[in-house]
């Protein structure tokens, strides 16, 4: 199946911790996963295709897909983005992180399954994934949705992108860890739209993070070595 470009005049910028800086890029058209329905929370990815080639620096970098990557409970990931540090709270002008833990399938369909809801009506799929803290002490939370999560494989010395944020109840409820759409699965669908091959690593990143002031996320700063 061809994909279906959507073109639109958003932008995104690249290259800085603080929403108002970095270089703006024009996005040249967005293609929705054709089984997305905004009814329900199921398929959840879309890919944005650049005006112009993005340029490498520094503080900008690909990161990698999870090729034959398999994370087990409570592996540690990190979630990034712009979004409130608390339910119903103000955006961050900051990109802040907050390390949390990957939570099984079962655990988390049992959570979910007591709020009934017809977006999430055949449960925790296998294209999703789920992630938080025992004490919700950290997670994403309104605004965050899109926003990548990313495991650092020791053994290869890689950052993966495994997961997008996209769902949960409320924010930081110890009962309810977030929902992610899980990466892995769409590699068959996205693989040919950017045409790319499963061979592709990109540069190595030496990424670290020191916890910040902010109950509930960490700031984000990366060194390179």
């Amino acid at each position: 199946m061809s994909p279906n470009y959507l073109y639109t005049d958003y932008t995104i910028r690249v290259g800085d911790v603080d929403i108002m800086k970095g270089k703006v890029y024009k996005i040249h058209s967005v293609v929705v996963n054709p089984s997305y329905n905004p009814m329900h929370h199921y398929n959840d990815i879309a890919l944005l295709r650049t005006e112009k080639s993005i340029k490498f620096t520094e503080n900008v970098r690909p990161i990698c897909l999870p090729f034959h990557l398999k994370l087990y409970s409570r592996a540690p990931v990190i979630v990034t983005g712009f979004g409130s540090t608390e339910f119903g709270g103000k955006r961050s002008d900051i990109l802040l992180a907050a390390e949390i833990y990957i939570v099984s399938h079962e655990s988390c369909n049992r959570s979910y399954s007591v709020l009934m809801s017809k977006a999430i009506d055949k449960g925790i799929t296998s294209n999703m994934m789920c992630a938080g803290s025992k004490d919700g002490s950290s997670d994403a939370c309104q605004s965050d949705s899109g926003s990548p999560l990313v495991y650092y494989d020791s053994t290869r010395k890689q950052w993966f992108q495994v997961g997008i944020v996209s769902f949960g109840h409320r924010c930081a409820d110890p009962r309810f860890p977030g929902v992610y759409t899980r990466v892995a699965y769409y590699l068959d669908w996205l693989l040919p739209i950017i045409n790319l091959q499963k061979s592709s690593i990109p540069p190595k990143i030496e990424t670290h993070f020191r916890e910040s002031r902010r109950r509930r996320k960490y700031w984000y700063e990366e060194e390179h070595q």
